[in-house]
C-alpha cells in the first residue's frame, strides 16, 4: 500500500495563520490531519497518464505515489492529459469535483516534497483551499493555510475568504470567531470583502456579539482614515444574527436598523435584489435597503411578533422598496405561525394579491 499521511495532530497546525501568534495558537487543536481512505494498489502505471511537457522535470509517475494512486482511480477521466495541463492541478480540479480535501492535501504534500526548495504554483494552494470550501472542511483549509506560511507563500484575501467559507460550513464557529478578532486587531487589515465573509458566517451562526465588534473596529478605523469601513452589507449581517440567534433579538435587530438612513430615492438608492449599499459619498452615512427590513423581519418572525413584521411591511411601502421574494415569504411564514392565524388570514391574502401584481408587472 502507498504512504498516506496519518490522523495524527500536528501541534503546529496554524502557527503562522496571521500576525498575532498568540492568537493563532487558539486554531491549533482545530487543525488535525485527516485519514484518507485505503486504496486499492496499484500494479502496473505503464498506461496511466503520461508526464507532461510542463512536470518534465518531476520524477515518472510510478515514483509519485499519491497522484498515481489517484490516477488509478479514476481512469476514464486521466487516460491522457491535455499537452500543457499540469498534471497536480488537474487531480486537484477531480478532488473539488469530487469534494476530496484528504486526498487535495496528500496531493499538496507530495507536490511540495517534490519540489524541495522550488516554490509551488500558488494555483496549487487555492486549488486545495477550494476542495476544502466544497466539501465544508474547516480542519484540512487550516491546514493548508499554515503550509502556505510555512512555505513563505502569501495569503491572500482570495484564500482568506476560502478559508472562512470552508470554517464556516465545518460549523468551526470559534475559529471563525479568533480569525475575526484578528483581523480587527491587525495593523494591515483584509478588505471588504473578507469582513463581509466573516460577517455572513457569523450571521449564518447567530453570533451577532462577533458583528458588532467587526463594525466597531471598522468604525475606528473609518475614524483614522485607515482600513475597511463599515457597509450596508454588514449591517444586514448584524441584523441577520438577531434572526438566526438560538434566542431571537428583535429589539436589537430593529434598533440596528434604526442606525441605518432611510434609503434615498433622489439618488436611486433602491435595490431590490437584496445588494448592500457603499457608504454614502459625502458623510459616510449608510442607507437601508429591502434586505435591511427583511432581515428584521425575520428576526421578529422567528420570536413570534407578527404584528412587528406586518408594521416592517409596511414600512418597506411606505419608503417605496421594492419587496423580495424573501421578504414575502417571511411575512407569509410569520401569519401562518401566529396565534392569531384565524384573524389575520386576511393580510396573507393581501400579501398574495400584491405579489401577483408585481410579478405581472
Amino acid at each position: 500500500a502507498m504512504p498516506y499521511k496519518s490522523a495524527a495532530s500536528d501541534e503546529n497546525a496554524v502557527r503562522g495563520i496571521g500576525d498575532d501568534a498568540t492568537m493563532a495558537e487558539s486554531l491549533v487543536a482545530a487543525a488535525e490531519r485527516p485519514s484518507t481512505p485505503e486504496l486499492e494498489p496499484v500494479v502496473d502505471l505503464t498506461n496511466c497518464v503520461p508526464t507532461s511537457p510542463r512536470s518534465s522535470t518531476l520524477p515518472p509517475l510510478r515514483e509519485r505515489p499519491v497522484l498515481a494512486k489517484f490516477v488509478a482511480t479514476n481512469p476514464s477521466k486521466y487516460e491522457a492529459y491535455l499537452e500543457d495541463e499540469d498534471p497536480y492541478l488537474a487531480a486537484l480540479g477531480e478532488c473539488t469535483r469530487r469534494a476530496w480535501s484528504a486526498m487535495a492535501l496528500n496531493l499538496l504534500d507530495e507536490a511540495r516534497e517534490l519540489a524541495k526548495d522550488i516554490a509551488l504554483p500558488l494555483a496549487y494552494y487555492g486549488a486545495a483551499l477550494r476542495v476544502c470550501t466544497v466539501e465544508g472542511n474547516g480542519r484540512v483549509a487550516l491546514e493548508v493555510v499554515r503550509l502556505m506560511r510555512e512555505d513563505s507563500v502569501r495569503v491572500t484575501d482570495s484564500h482568506y475568504i476560502e478559508l472562512v467559507k470552508a470554517l464556516c460550513k465545518h460549523g468551526m464557529l470559534d475559529e471563525i470567531k479568533d480569525l475575526a478578532y484578528m483581523f480587527c486587531s491587525s495593523s494591515h487589515p483584509p478588505s471588504d470583502d473578507v469582513f463581509d465573509t466573516l460577517a455572513l458566517s457569523l450571521a449564518k451562526m447567530g453570533d451577532y456579539a462577533t458583528i458588532e465588534h467587526i463594525i466597531s473596529r471598522q468604525q475606528t478605523g473609518r475614524h483614522h482614515g485607515a482600513g475597511p469601513t463599515p457597509t450596508t452589507r454588514v449591517y444586514n449581517h448584524l441584523i441577520a444574527a438577531c434572526a438566526n440567534a438560538a434566542k431571537p433579538r428583535p429589539d436589537l435587530a430593529r434598533e440596528v436598523l434604526a442606525r441605518l438612513e432611510p434609503p434615498d430615492h433622489s439618488k436611486e438608492r433602491v435595490q431590490s435584489t437584496g445588494i448592500g449599499l457603499a457608504d454614502d459619498l459625502a458623510g459616510h452615512n449608510l442607507r437601508a435597503d429591502v434586505m435591511s427590513y427583511t432581515n428584521a423581519m425575520r428576526a421578529c418572525a422567528n420570536a413570534g411578533r407578527t404584528d412587528d413584521v406586518l408594521g416592517l411591511m409596511g414600512d418597506i411601502r411606505r419608503l417605496g422598496l421594492i419587496p423580495n421574494a424573501i421578504t414575502y415569504a417571511t411575512a407569509l411564514h410569520a401569519i401562518a405561525m401566529s396565534e392569531r392565524v384565524e384573524s389575520e388570514w386576511i393580510h396573507a391574502l393581501e400579501l398574495l394579491k400584491e405579489m401577483d401584481e408585481r410579478s405581472a408587472a
